[in-house]
């Protein structure tokens, strides 16, 4: 068999829900925790005579939400309905934006600090408004299956990019960006688990006609290009081959697993000169494969009208520059103040500050109660605030996800956690001693003063050198033998002597100060 060379393009479409307090054309109320069938409304269940009525609040969002990713905002907000057959859809139709969506030619950036990716703007080609589906489930008996109409209406942002992914490092880059972007703007959750963020994915194969730079290209045995790597300048293609749709990925994970199939079951049959029809696939995450669920419908097959029921809104300039303005902080901008400038802290620990939403906050907040407090002098305040990141980043983060995968951090509040830093600055809870404070308070919470708990658990600095001296003399003579090659040269030994002294101690005297008893002891012995 030939292999030809061959490269994939791959698009993006993410149905992402709004956080609003109620459905985008009824009063229902949005609860995906609710019981099935307990927030519907007339319209959700196309009862005869009910009437659609657009939630504001749902409109605010989603103008929002394509200011947050640069799109050009329409001037009116505009409804068609989209035709098609299926009983989670009792009206026959959808109710979403064809002719005019809320916004057009957007783009995420991406970048190597942030992103762990090459730098790059992802271009959105449009986002619009639309109603959700019912949520349908099997039942055992398999000719029937079971609907909670609890979703159905609830606000959607279907996000559509340009075919211009060729690489699943950039495609997750970018979903991660999406959720951290929209979770900030406030506008969603995006919450994969529970399908509070949906995607489809569109996959197809073009063979590879343009000779410069394919040295520097990483073909595999099948004649693609990888999608394992991202590559800054990618090669001329040829014409595409038919397009496939991979439908409803519930993760990161499954989206990336299925183009890593799709793009290899596509060159597969290129190679054997096969064709395939242009088709809506699945994937199947215990098999690792996709499969064949319909043949892809086009725009003409969901014959679609104007909604004549909502009339067109304008959306006035006035409008668009208030909800702007009502637009926080979003995480390209708070990157650079973090890693710039008074914070100047380290990529990795901005990255990871910026993964969650409720990390940043905490540290904002305990940034701002070290920095304002009067009695400390500036040194000692500088050094906490540098080492404030640590603290939240790896000692909080990871030992709450000990206990629980999708942590709270505020278990600890960040008030409580500041002052611990203070303390570890002032020399008065030497580190090892607050990470195993830290530990405990995870445990079994207080809402104690700091300095009080320090003392009722008897974790403060010992300040005493004598009961310092003593506890290394009682390791020393535990452990004769070591202590014998110790004074023969083994020099490597003191930091293990220092290590059973802090653990002696549990951890309330400084690696410093114990160091120099043992090179004291050492030679008194001498």
């Amino acid at each position: 068999m030939s292999f030809g060379r061959w490269a994939a393009s791959i698009g993006l479409e993410i149905h992402l829900q709004l956080a609003t307090v109620k459905k985008l054309f009824s009063p229902a109320k949005v609860n995906p925790l609710a019981q099935p069938n307990t927030c519907v409304a007339y319209f959700d269940v196309s009862l005869p005579g009910s009437m659609p009525i657009l939630n504001p609040e749902a409109l605010k969002f989603a103008v929002k939400g394509a200011l947050a990713l640069n799109c050009e905002v329409a001037n009116v907000c505009k409804f068609d309905r989209k035709h098609y057959f299926y009983p989670d859809l009792p009206a026959g139709y959808q109710i979403t934006q064809k002719e005019i969506p809320i916004g057009r030619n957007g783009f995420i950036p991406l970048s190597a600090g942030l992103d762990n990716v090459p730098d790059t703007q992802i271009p959105i080609q449009h986002i619009q408004l639309e109603q959700d589906t019912a949520k349908s489930t099997s039942a055992k008996n398999p000719s029937r299956i079971l609907l909670d109409y609890n979703r159905a209406g609830t606000p959607l942002l279907e996000i559509v990019t340009k075919p211009c992914f060729h690489d699943v490092n950039t495609v997750s880059a970018f979903l991660f960006k999406l959720q951290s972007i929209v979770r900030f703007a406030g506008i969603s959750e995006a919450l994969m688990e529970n399908g509070g963020m949906r995607c489809d994915v569109n996959v197809s194969i073009a063979p590879v006609i343009s000779s410069e730079n394919l040295n520097e290209l990483h073909f595999k045995n099948n004649g693609v290009i990888s999608v394992e790597k991202s590559i800054s300048h990618f090669p001329q293609l040829g014409t595409q081959l038919a397009r496939v749709e991979l439908k409803n990925l519930s993760n990161v994970r499954n989206v990336v697993n299925s183009i890593r199939h799709e793009v290899d079951r596509q060159v597969s049959l290129a190679n054997m000169g096969v064709s395939w029809p242009s088709e809506t696939r699945g994937f199947d995450d215990i098999t690792g494969k996709t499969f064949p669920l319909r043949n892809k419908t086009t725009s003409d097959d969901y014959l679609f009208l104007p909604e004549t029921d909502i009339p067109p809104i304008i959306l006035s300039r006035s409008y668009v520059n208030s909800v702007l303005k009502s637009l926080p902080a979003l995480p390209d901008e708070l990157f650079q103040k973090l890693t710039t400038g008074s914070h100047a802290i380290s990529h990795k620990e901005a990255r990871t500050l910026l993964s969650v939403k409720e990390y940043y906050h905490y540290y904002r907040n305990a940034y701002h109660h070290i920095d304002s407090i009067s009695h400390v002098n500036q040194s000692l305040k500088e050094d906490a605030l540098r080492t404030l990141p640590y603290w939240i980043t790896v000692e909080l983060v990871g030992k709450v996800r000990e206990i629980d995968p999708s942590p709270n951090i505020n278990i600890v509040p960040p008030l409580q956690l500041a002052d611990i830093v203070l303390l570890v600055s002032k020399k008065k809870l030497t580190a090892a001693s607050a990470k195993l404070f830290l530990r405990s308070l995870i445990k079994s919470p207080s809402s104690k003063p700091i300095s009080t708990l320090i003392q009722e658990k008897n974790f403060g600095t010992i300040g005493d050198s004598e009961k310092i001296k003593a506890c290394v003399e009682s390791v020393l003579s535990k452990h004769s033998k070591q202590f014998e090659e110790l004074k023969n040269g083994k020099t490597s030994l003191i930091k293990w002597f220092v290590g059973l002294t802090m653990r002696e101690l549990r951890g309330q005297a400084s690696p410093k100060d114990i160091e120099m008893e043992v090179q004291s002891s050492l030679r008194r012995e001498k």
